[in-house]
Parts: structure tokens; sequence; C-alpha cells
């Protein structure tokens, strides 16, 4: 099973995980774990003073964020190599720690494009369904350049989200792919509110299908919502003057009937 030791996070080599932003955060962190009657963190020795991490990706973070020199108790177990100490952490830590969907997809791409795993093979290893392993990799539709260049956190997010929308035409993904992956400041640049804006035009517009036939027009389509941002304030500018149009309206019909009762 393994053995109780004090390891400081400085020591432990994690195979991802994010910054966090405060320290208000990583505290709040912190104090969750605390009041849970399990092992912070479950290590493998990798050599004299070095450990990987295998358990404990959601309190990893905010203990180096407080304390990285501080020492903490963590379960430690013989390394097995990178493949099997994987599929551990699919088999053990993926039902039981709330994992970001980005670091899933981490772990299982490396699977499959180091050790060729098909996400059959992964699921028999580790007892898991093959369709929930398939939800942990990006579709093979996303373009390989795509998935390179997507390597923030937001991006992969967003990317994540147009592939899985129901409400985006499968003609119209190339193209926000492409622009998610814009730095960000970009006028065309894809970012997470103008990609709600996005899922809630095509949902309420029908896009014929002479236009989704047709790339150039549809980048041009998507450009001009995106410099345009959707054209909300020209939008919003109607509504507004339509309001107030009727409300002279009927408050001049209202102040006809009265001057008729004198």
């Amino acid at each position: 099973m393994g053995k109780w030791m004090l390891v400081s996070p400085e020591k432990m080599e994690v195979f991802s995980y994010e910054d966090l932003p405060s320290v208000e955060q990583a505290q709040k962190i912190v104090d969750k774990g605390k009041a849970r009657d399990k092992p912070f963190l479950i290590l493998e020795k990798t050599g004299a003073g070095k450990y990987f991490l295998v358990f404990g990706f959601t309190i990893y973070p905010a203990l180096k964020k407080l304390a990285p020199h501080a020492r903490v108790l963590c379960l430690v177990k013989r390394a097995q190599p990178e493949r099997e100490r994987l599929l551990w952490i699919v088999k053990y830590t993926f039902p039981r720690e709330d994992l970001p969907w980005i670091l899933k997809n981490r772990v299982i791409t490396h699977l499959t494009e180091k050790y060729y795993l098909t996400p059959e093979r992964i699921a028999k290893a580790t007892g898991m369904h093959p369709t929930l392993i398939k939800e942990y990799l990006f579709n093979t539709r996303i373009p390989a350049h795509i998935r390179t260049q997507a390597k923030d956190k937001k991006t992969l997010e967003i990317i994540e989200t147009i592939r899985r929308s129901l409400e985006i035409p499968p003609e119209m993904k190339p193209v926000l792919y492409e622009r998610a992956i814009l730095p960000k400041g970009h006028v065309r640049c894809l970012d997470e509110k103008k990609m709600f804006l996005m899922q809630q035009f095509c949902s309420h517009c029908h896009i014929p299908e002479h236009l989704l036939a047709k790339l150039n027009l549809l980048e041009k389509l998507v450009d001009e919502l995106l410099l345009t941002n959707f054209k909300l304030a020209s939008h919003w500018n109607r509504l507004l003057t339509k309001f107030i149009i009727e409300h002279r309206s009927k408050m001049s019909e209202i102040d006809a009937k009265r001057f008729s009762m004198l």
C-alpha cells in the first residue's frame, strides 16, 4: 500500500496543474480538504527526494501557493512506469477527485499519443466505460494545429465548448476554432463572453444551407459578429427607441382623452 511520509510540495512532480490566482482561494481549498478524513496526497517515490503526485491534484496547487517548502503528510508508494502510473490515475483518481476536464484530457491524450492506447484499451485497463474515456479526448475533427496552439486553460475550454455545442452548425466550427486561438485582445478573438453570444446567435438564427456551404462567407459572417460585438449596441438602441415611441404614443392617447373630458 505504501507508507506515511512528510514531503513538501516543492519536491513533488505533477503531470499537470493550474496555478491558483489568490492566497484566499488556496486557503479555502486547504480548509475544505482538512474536513475530510482521507489522505491529502498520494505520491510515488521516483528517486532520492523525488516524488510524483498521483492523487491530490485538487489540493496540490493550494499547498504550493500557501507554503511550497512546508512538509505535509502524504501516503508514498512504490514508483511505477509512466504508462502504468497514468492508468492508475485514470482508474483511482479520476472517479474520486473533482478534476477539471482539461487535466483529464491531458492524461488521456498522453496515453493515446505516446503509448498508442485506444480509448477501448484504456477503458479495459481501468474498468471505465469507453464512452467516458472518449469524452476526455478532443474530437478528431479538431485540426491538429488547433490542439497544439490551444495551450491555456480558457482557450481549451472554449474549444471544447465549440466541439460539444449542438447549437453551432458543424460547418461553422472550424472557423470558430481558428478565432479561439487568436491572441487575447485581438479584435477577432473568440473569448468566453463572445462564445456565449455565438451560441445564442446560432440558437436563435437559422443559418441557411447555401451560406454554410461557402467557407469564405461563413468567415465573413463570424468576423463581422466578432468585430461588431454582435451589433448589440445598435440592437439595444433600437429597443430603447421603440419603447420611447410606444410610450409617447400611449401618453399622447391618455392626454387626448383627458383633454376631451374637460
